[in-house]
């Protein structure tokens, strides 16, 4: 999956490029966001399991299983920061270009919500 992300694309925009019909989804709901974009072994995605999560996961190839290798934690001086499990994101098997992709989108798109 290829997704074209310009640095000058607003938020908006490119929130909207990454929601297109591509397999990835992300969704608003009273303020809760349904996110899930998914390039290769790595997925940025939103959980609210236990709490609300927005994270950064590894799938292990061939398999259902994933673990955590980032997420973000809501400050309320400075908004969402993310924060790395242990050196999981610099693994060999992490794609560091992907990982700052999403990484970045991610971020993008929390910002934005903290400013609406």
């Amino acid at each position: 999956m290829e997704i074209l992300l310009k640095q000058n694309d607003t938020d908006k925009e490119m929130i909207e490029i990454i929601t297109e019909d591509r397999g990835n989804k992300m969704e608003e709901m009273e303020d809760r966001i349904d996110l899930s974009v998914r390039v290769g072994d790595l997925e940025l995605r939103s959980s609210y399991e236990f709490k609300e999560v927005f994270e950064i996961v590894q799938w292990f190839k061939e398999s259902k299983h994933c673990y955590t290798i980032a997420y973000w934690s809501f400050k309320e001086e400075d908004g969402y920061e993310l924060g790395f499990v242990g050196d999981r994101p610099f693994k060999e098997e992490v794609n560091p270009q992907v990982f700052m992709f999403l990484a970045e989108v991610g971020q993008r798109i929390l910002d934005f919500r903290t400013k609406e």
